[in-house]
């Protein structure tokens, strides 16, 4: 089975050592989710569905992920039908 290329090693924009440790985050590209939940299905523990199906607990920066529920959340990326979904590396504060 091929890997969605939204699961692939997540990207940062700053060079390594450039502050504190650089932590999972999931962003959804809201023009493209179709609300079929199937994120929230793989990563319950972070996710949650509005009314129509859209994943609520994601804000502007995206859901920081904790380390043990990277795997989840790399599945629940995987998962999205809409490819509408990925990992991103950010810093924290």
């Amino acid at each position: 089975m091929r890997q969605h290329p939204a699961a692939a090693t997540p990207t940062t924009h700053e060079g390594p050592g450039s502050g504190p440790p650089a932590r999972l985050a999931l962003v959804v590209d809201w023009q493209r989710c179709t609300g079929q939940g199937v994120c929230a299905a793989a990563l319950g523990e972070r996710l949650d569905l509005d009314r129509w199906g859209y994943p609520v607990g994601v804000g502007s920066r995206g859901a920081e992920v904790p380390r043990g529920l990277e795997r989840a959340a790399r599945l629940a990326v995987a998962s999205c039908p809409a490819a509408a979904l990925r990992l991103v590396r950010h810093r924290t504060a």
